[in-house]
């Protein structure tokens, strides 16, 4: 090819060091105040608990922290369903860097969509 283009790299060519995902998200990214926030504040005196969790209950939960931080990016991104929420988790590098890789499913991320209906 000629010079007249730029040219990318080649998808599945190495690196010999990769960039780690904290690379990806800049300095001044909105994600990082909330990742902050969330650290500063006491779950415990806000009445989450995990007085209910027991280790025979299953898979370990989520941490109270990471939910909230989720729910906050969704709120500042106009995101309200649980299924777009899990979908920006696996595709959107901003929210893998804040969940730190971890992938909650849209049945751990109950939203107001959800609501019961009276019958």
């Amino acid at each position: 090819m000629s010079n007249i283009y730029k040219e990318g790299q080649h998808r599945k060519q190495q690196m010999l060091f990769p960039p780690s995902i904290d690379e990806y998200v800049s300095e001044d990214n909105p994600v990082r105040v909330i990742d902050e926030y969330v650290e500063l504040l006491d779950v415990a005196q806000l009445g989450f608990t995990k007085a209910a969790l027991t280790v025979t209950d299953g898979q370990p939960a989520y941490h109270p922290k990471l939910l909230l931080k989720i729910y906050i990016y969704g709120y500042l991104n106009k995101i309200r369903s649980s299924r777009k929420l899990e979908r920006e988790i696996k595709r959107n590098i901003e929210m893998m860097w804040l969940c730190a890789g971890l992938t909650p499913s849209n049945k751990t991320l109950p939203t107001s969509e959800k609501r019961t209906h009276n019958l």
